[in-house]
């Protein structure tokens, strides 16, 4: 019988066991929660893309870096063409968009935080155009465009008439202009990584001859409802001091202007 209070001891302890294993896991996952999964596209340079060593890279990229840092925040980037990265989000498989702008279709699926860049999209038009100073003069012709990229509402809206051709990604689109596939496409002014493929567009769309569509604003997204996560987006933002802003700017693009936010020049063909 002396026994009985050992045995009594150690299949309590036994039983406590599992327990506190639970307690256990649990206390290790709230001191190292998972990180933020942020999309991205994957060609955008030098905003967006992979670099040779499959690392993503870019502004936008340096951007969520710092903003991680000063939130305290892990966060993942996974790469993706265009349209893929807007699936990801929708199907909450990632939980943030690093940067897209705002249309109609989108604000019914996605929340947007305040916009941290401001760009020109434009028309670029083959020199053989160079007289088709307006977007209606543009209607016998296909407009390339990158799939799932806001120019497609954005043109219609301005001229129903337009007819367009889709492009998985930047690369296949401008490909198809430089082979005389397209005398139209839409895109953002700036340059290419590919230093042959800016020649060659330099050379058949000149900047001189293409047509502004607006002005656009770029922000970050995520699934619709998420207001803590856009709250704590915006606030992470806003404690970026501009000096660091500046900093990124110069050591992508070289030069720097005098802004509270980060307005870029962007690619030929990168899509909003």
């Amino acid at each position: 019988m002396k026994f009985i209070p050992w045995i009594l001891a150690i299949l309590f302890a036994w039983i406590s066991l599992p327990a506190q294993a639970i307690h256990s896991d649990k206390a290790n996952t709230s001191l190292h929660p998972s990180p933020l999964v942020i999309v991205m596209g994957e060609d955008t340079y030098p905003f967006e893309y992979l670099d040779e060593t499959g690392t993503p890279a870019g502004i936008l990229v340096d951007l969520w870096r710092e903003w991680s840092i000063i939130t305290d925040t892990k966060v993942q980037f996974v790469s993706r063409h265009w349209q893929q990265s807007l699936d990801q989000l929708e199907q909450k498989k990632a939980d943030i968009h690093i940067g897209m702008t705002q249309n109609q279709a989108r604000l019914k699926k996605f929340d947007f935080a305040k916009p941290f860049t401001s760009l020109n999209t434009y028309l670029y038009v083959h020199k053989s155009l160079s007289s088709k100073k307006q977007i209606s003069d543009l209607v016998p012709y296909q407009i390339g465009i990158v799939s799932g990229s806001s120019h497609e509402a954005t043109l219609s809206a301005l001229e129903p008439k337009l007819s367009f051709k889709r492009y998985q990604n930047r690369e296949q689109l401008l490909q198809a202009a430089v082979k005389g596939e397209l005398f139209v496409f839409a895109g953002i002014e700036g340059y290419q990584r590919n230093l042959a493929l800016e020649q060659d567009i330099a050379a058949n769309f000149y900047s001189s001859s293409r047509i502004l569509i607006k002005k656009i604003n770029l922000a970050p997204a995520v699934v619709k409802g998420n207001l803590d996560l856009l709250n704590k987006i915006n606030h992470g933002f806003e404690l970026i001091p501009a000096k660091v802003i500046q900093q990124i700017e110069r050591r992508w693009l070289g030069y720097h202007r005098q802004t509270s936010g980060v307005i870029i020049a962007m690619q030929n063909g990168v899509e909003p």
